[in-house]
């Protein structure tokens, strides 16, 4: 059935006759986007089959979005944005590989998007959620049951009436009660079966909201009364009702709480958002944001499809595409040191070349099979399987056990996925690596911008405060730092100062200036000079005066802190023909650095001084590049260069195999991102395919002498990977 748009009219308002075949469906408890669909419209589709190209997500998404300004200056406040960071970051990336390769290609007339799914779980994983599933359709059928004989109306009970009654069933009954008298935790009114599902009274709320949490379980939900539940909207109970405003008593919500589940209990801890982030992981949330993604993602892509249909843009599970993978034998990306496919960025043009020519239809067939699989394994092992719960069962016998069902998976899986998606003719193995290898890998650069008053640019220093107990002589910056009775050595310039007074602040900046305008200048001179010596001389009288100026000034901190990371990296060049009182200097068209702290770009910017120093020491030097974190740049590598001793240890066996590869050529470009930026000086520098690594041992370890010895060049790289030179 085609749907019909709700949003043809600008404003959004329904039409009289809308009203009047939505309302009937609302009254007997459905919620209004389902109610919509029971009218036979869509609660949010808009007209866009004529789009050209993407828009922000926000239009078309905007019943996923929050935020949204009446006075708005920007297409984010326009709409609002998705609350999940790593969401709202990858859907906004999505539109620009989409738009450049419309740009290039035209309108796409059909997208495959591959997404994570619980096809990964282990052996006895899978075991455990085929009976999960068996056991839920029990429920449910035990639950229609219920609810039939408890309301006397017999129909057909939908999925959100069963798991209304669900979680109705789940909440806590009030001492001395009955069944009938569970409560919203929110207010207290009480909740019958009749109330819960005939009418729009109570509606399910999700404790830690969905949109932060991606927490859809049922431990994460409860049954509340309609008007509490809006005014919670996107909050924690705590965040929502804990100063007891409006009407609500935090106390006695606390109370009801209690009567709930230990997994709904703390959800009503005032630490709540920050325990479920604790209890699942950077790697479970990953996954959630995966699945998250592709299920809205298909949702924004459909207007840009040509055809316009429902399935034009279809999805794959990435465990499918692994097992294709290896049955084309496509898994050839392998690290030496190790057989993790994913350490090399360039599986996702593999997984994407599979996702998109493999049939559809047998991708429904396969995944059906596949799940079977376990069935599979009941029949082939029923005599078996008690093993695993029998005390008399040794644990070697149980490893060969698990070991066998394991191969037998796996054998049946390789020989499904085999017999359903052969490899297609049209496919050269042998061409889809050379090109695999050839494709340029696009990092988001981490944007930090120094203008934003409302934000800082990052961490600016580390927790732990220091003391200045003394310098370690009398004419070096060189401090002895003291905390909890340990002592630390280092130079001043490494920490962070904090003053009483803004005057003392001044004074240590002002001085700190002073010193670095100065600094290293009486070494950059001709030696074996008459005049060079004098010249030296009255450099280092000066160094040594804002040295001891900046010692002074250093002493009216009351404490000090290590920094918390850098801002960026200033590269520039020393001008060819740069004089000291018209003597030639020894760094006469050399690159020298910068290093700018996170706390060092946010302190110049508030003295309204440009954040890079070296201006002011080299007022004729030229800039050559500022760096900072997954920029991009390529270095040139001579065939002589790369076989010699000297050659950067961690990038050698890495451009080598560039070299085999292409025999006939003296010289390889290679792109590289920025991993990191070390105060010391030395920039990481990782090719740009690298995904995983031990430390940084296939990183070239870079000094700005270096990056110009091999040609550095900053370059930008498009989504969907074309190199232009910044400028």
């Amino acid at each position: 059935m085609e749907l019909s748009s709700l949003s043809d009219n600008q404003n959004g308002a329904l039409s009289q006759k809308a009203i009047e075949r939505i309302l009937p469906h609302m009254k007997n408890g459905i919620p209004y986007s389902e109610a919509c669909l029971e009218a036979g419209y869509h609660h949010s589709k808009k007209d866009f089959t004529k789009l050209e190209k993407l828009p922000y997500y926000g239009a078309i998404l905007e019943n996923h979005c929050l935020g949204r300004k009446n006075d708005y200056t920007n297409e984010e406040e326009q709409y609002g944005k998705i609350s999940n960071a790593t969401v709202h970051v990858a859907l906004n990336q999505i539109r620009h590989l989409i738009n450049e390769i419309i740009d290039l290609y035209g309108k796409p007339f059909d997208i495959s998007i591959e997404y994570s799914r619980d096809l990964n779980a282990s052996t006895s994983e899978r075991l455990k959620m085929s009976d999960d599933r068996d056991k839920n359709e029990q429920e449910n059928q035990q639950i229609i049951k219920e609810l039939t004989s408890k309301t006397g109306i017999d129909r057909n009970w939908n999925k959100r009436d069963i798991q209304k009654y669900k979680i109705w069933k789940q909440m806590g009954i009030p001492k001395g009660g009955s069944a009938f008298d569970r409560e919203c935790p929110f207010t207290g009114k009480k909740i019958s079966v009749s109330d819960l599902l005939n009418g729009n009274e109570f509606q399910i709320e999700h404790l830690i909201p969905f949109s932060r949490s991606l927490d859809d379980s049922l431990d994460n939900k409860v049954i509340a009364y309609t008007t509490a539940n809006r005014y919670k909207a996107n909050r924690t109970p705590y965040e929502a009702f804990g100063e007891s405003k409006d009407g609500y008593n935090w106390s006695e919500i606390q109370k009801r709480a209690k009567k709930l589940s230990y997994e709904k209990q703390w959800r009503f801890s005032k630490d709540a958002m920050a325990k479920f982030e604790e209890q699942q992981g950077p790697i479970a949330r990953s996954l959630i944001d995966t699945r998250y993604i592709t299920k809205i993602l298909q949702e924004y892509l459909l207007p840009i499809v040509a055809d316009d249909g429902m399935k034009s843009v279809q999805s794959i599970v990435g465990k499918l595409t692994a097992m294709i993978r290896k049955s084309w034998g496509l898994n050839f990306y392998k690290d030496k040191d190790s057989d993790d496919y994913r350490a090399f960025h360039n599986h996702h043009a593999i997984d994407a070349l599979i996702a998109s020519v493999v049939n559809r239809g047998n991708i429904e067939k396969t995944a059906h099979d596949l799940k079977n699989v376990s069935l599979s394994v009941r029949d082939e092992f029923k005599d078996e399987l008690y093993k695993f719960k029998d005390e008399k069962t040794t644990s070697e016998e149980k490893k060969d056990l698990h070991k066998r069902i394991k191969n037998f998976i796996l054998e049946r899986e390789e020989s499904i996925v085999a017999s359903h998606i052969p490899l297609p003719d049209t496919i050269n193995i042998t061409d889809i690596i050379k090109r695999i290898k050839k494709i340029n890998i696009s990092h988001k650069p981490k944007l930090k911008d120094i203008n934003d008053a409302k934000s800082t640019v990052g961490k600016l220093h580390e927790d732990t405060a220091y003391g200045l107990k003394r310098f370690k002589d009398e004419n070096s910056l060189i401090g002895v730092f003291s905390c909890q009775g340990e002592e630390t050595e280092a130079s001043i310039i490494d920490y962070i100062p904090m003053f009483y007074s803004q005057t003392d602040k001044n004074k240590y900046y002002d001085a700190f200036k002073n010193w670095f305008i100065i600094n290293g200048k009486s070494r950059s001179t001709i030696a074996n000079s008459k005049d060079d010596k004098e010249i030296k001389k009255c450099l280092n009288d000066a160094e040594q005066k804002s040295i001891q100026a900046l010692r002074e000034a250093s002493r009216k901190a009351f404490k000090w802190f290590v920094g918390g990371g850098n801002f960026c990296v200033e590269i520039y060049q020393i001008n060819p023909q740069n004089k000291i009182n018209s003597l030639p200097t020894n760094d006469q068209g050399q690159w020298k650095s910068e290093i700018i702290s996170n706390y060092n770009a946010t302190i110049r910017k508030s003295r309204n001084e440009d954040i890079s120093y070296w201006k002011y020491k080299y007022p004729n030097a030229k800039r050559i590049m500022n760096l900072k974190r997954n920029d991009m740049l390529i270095a040139t590598f001579s065939r002589n260069q790369a076989f010699s001793d000297t050659f950067p240890k961690g990038i050698q066996d890495y451009v080598r195999e560039m070299f085999e590869e292409i025999s006939t050529r003296e010289t390889v470009d290679v792109l590289f991102r920025v991993k990191k930026i070390n105060t010391s000086g030395q920039i990481a520098l990782t090719p740009h395919n690298i995904a995983k690594e031990k430390a940084d041992t296939k990183s070239w370890q870079a000094t700005v002498s270096s990056m110009q010895k091999y040609n550095a060049k900053k370059v930008n790289v498009s989504p969907k990977g074309r190199i232009n030179y910044a400028k």
